[in-house]
């Protein structure tokens, strides 16, 4: 298998709460897909998404991940869009609606040490607003790692 899904958050009503993802090393592959998927979404409500990298499952120096587009897709069309990114994030805030982001493992700060990667998922608010999340790792660096790496 040359790419694996991997959960990064269940799929919940976060009403109220923050979603963050598991912490995934990508060090043994050349790119990582995060992707999300809303469900019912109250209209008024948006939810920053934002990546972190680390050196380890702990943390440890955790910082942004500096990423400038993203994807969209409506469950109506299929096709995906692409979008400009300001700062680092941007926002749910469609029902039924992918967003995927295309991380290059070359994006994170491997010269001090960095080779893992979570998502962020800020409340939406008060509202009932559903969504998941999960990474795509693909592309593995050595054909012994052909089953790519697990989450961390």
């Amino acid at each position: 298998m040359k790419a694996k899904p991997i959960y990064a958050y269940a799929p919940a009503n976060y009403t109220g709460a923050a979603a963050t993802g598991g912490w995934v090393n990508v060090s043994k592959n050349r790119k990582v897909k995060v992707v999300i998927q809303t469900g019912a979404w109250v209209a008024s409500s948006t939810a920053a998404v934002t990546l972190s990298q680390a050196k380890d499952t702990s943390g440890t120096g955790e910082k942004t991940l500096a990423f400038s587009k993203m994807y969209s897709a409506a469950s109506t069309t299929g096709a995906l869009t692409e979008n400009n990114v300001t700062s680092n994030t941007f926002y749910l805030d469609t029902a039924n609606t992918l967003y995927v982001i295309e991380i290059d493992s070359s994006d994170l700060d491997a010269d001090n040490g960095f080779s893992y990667l979570r998502v962020n998922v800020g409340s939406p608010g008060t509202n009932n607003d559903y969504h998941c999340g999960f990474y795509i790792i693909e592309e593995p660096r050595y054909e012994e790692n052909a089953e790519l790496n697990e989450k961390a």
